[in-house]
């Protein structure tokens, strides 16, 4: 009598890890609109900014910017099974964080020296923010 062993995973298993997959791959995109979406304003119309747009700034825009680009083909590589390349990837990536956040704090605490007020670029009031979420939270197909 001889056995087989079937090693391919069930067809729903297999959609699972595909929806997985697709799930990070689509949270890096929205972590990326996210940051696109919260510093456009004060690019867009630099008027509207508390504090001027030093190199440094510059510098730790470019970093952040990389950074997000890193991590969008992290999940990319993952998800198409590339991991050798997403953990060498990952290194840097590490280390580019480390770069991001100091530069980070080396821009906040130069702008801070130089009086100006990081409070926040745009004059958001959280109320009407919170109307939208709670909008966005309780809307169902139904309501079309």
């Amino acid at each position: 009598m001889s056995s087989q062993v079937n090693m391919a995973a069930p067809p729903r298993t297999a959609r699972r890890r595909g929806i997985a997959r697709r799930f990070y791959i689509g949270m890096a995109l929205c972590t990326i609109m996210i940051v696109v979406l919260g510093f456009a304003p004060s690019i867009i119309d630099a008027s509207e900014r508390n504090a001027p747009l030093t190199s440094l700034v510059v510098v730790h825009s470019l970093v952040a910017i990389i950074w997000l680009a890193l991590f969008l083909a992290q999940t990319t590589l993952v998800a198409m099974r590339r991991t050798a390349i997403h953990r060498r990837l990952g290194i840097a990536a590490v280390l580019l964080a480390l770069v991001m956040v100091v530069l980070g704090y080396m821009a906040a605490i130069a702008m801070a020296r130089r009086g100006f007020d990081l409070s926040g670029d745009l004059q958001i009031q959280a109320i009407p923010c919170w109307r939208w979420s709670i909008h966005w939270a309780t809307w169902s197909p139904s309501d079309c």
